[in-house]
């Protein structure tokens, strides 16, 4: 998946099942960006893209140096 912001570092774990619509994915987000506003952005874009899955992300923040 690419992403145009700059606090989405990574994803990872990607799955979809196109016979029951559903998607799952891990987005790690940078440190100091707020989770809960980040998560929201990212599960909305995508549900825009894709209306008729039930999707699933699990954020992780980076806390390498």
């Amino acid at each position: 998946m690419q992403t145009s912001h700059e606090w989405v570092l990574q994803t990872h774990g990607f799955h979809a099942d196109i016979v029951n619509k559903t998607m799952r994915f891990d987005v790690v987000l940078s440190f100091g960006i707020d989770r809960a506003e980040a998560l929201e952005t990212v599960c909305s874009e995508v549900r825009a893209e894709f209306p008729d899955y039930e999707l699933t992300v699990v954020p992780d923040v980076d806390v390498s140096d």
